[in-house]
């Protein structure tokens, strides 16, 4: 459970771990996030969320959006901002659930995928900064993710904090993170955040 406690920790979410859940008397707003099959038989109105060894990323996130009233995302968005290194952000109903910063494409899309695997929603969308690198990996994406998400290249203007121009959505979300690349991830927040044109078949359309 460290991993959940680091995850609850770096999105600030509250939560507490009690002692002993047989002697608490949970509400029906209550969420218990557990790896103990048998709290599944307790007499409560909490929504219990049992550990899935094989995707725990996906259960821990069933729980946080259980804790929203939800069973799903609305719309989970990626934004990618293409440069020497990579920087992309998941953005989950206007809210940065995590990020990654690589050098390696097949790690990126390795992350791309287990983000769609691990985060149930309605739908997904990977918007990637269009430059030519942008264009390379908006094709990789395209190939592994099927029609599973979709793929938007997207305008890289105004994508990066400046004196003239700054986002205070964008500037709001990334300021609670604890990074000193925050102008990159500033800038693949606003990307998740702005459409773009959807990726068909090797080939682009307005949307």
């Amino acid at each position: 459970m460290a991993e959940a406690i680091n995850t609850l920790n770096r999105r600030g979410l509250e939560y507490n771990i009690p002692d002993d859940l047989t002697k608490i008397s949970f509400s029906e707003n209550d969420v218990v996030y557990t790896d103990l099959p048998e709290l599944v038989k307790l007499n409560t109105p909490a929504r219990i969320i049992l550990f899935n060894e094989s995707n725990p990323t996906r259960s821990l996130e069933e729980a946080i959006i259980a804790s929203k009233g939800l069973s799903k995302y609305r719309e989970v968005a990626v934004g990618i901002d293409p440069g020497r290194l990579f920087t992309a952000a998941v953005v989950a109903d206007g809210e940065l659930a995590s990020w990654l910063r690589t050098d390696s494409l097949s790690e990126l899309v390795g992350y791309v995928n287990k983000v769609i695997d691990s985060t149930p929603s309605m739908s997904y969308r990977i918007r990637v900064g269009c430059n030519s690198l942008g264009l390379k990996i908006a094709g990789a994406l395209k190939e592994s993710v099927k029609s599973r998400a979709a793929i938007e290249l997207v305008s890289e203007k105004h994508s990066s904090p400046s004196l003239m121009h700054r986002n205070p959505f964008v500037f709001r979300v990334v300021s609670k993170v604890k990074t000193s690349r925050r102008k990159d991830l500033y800038a693949a927040v606003s990307i998740a955040l702005r459409r773009g044109q959807v990726i068909e078949n090797g080939q682009s359309s307005s949307q």
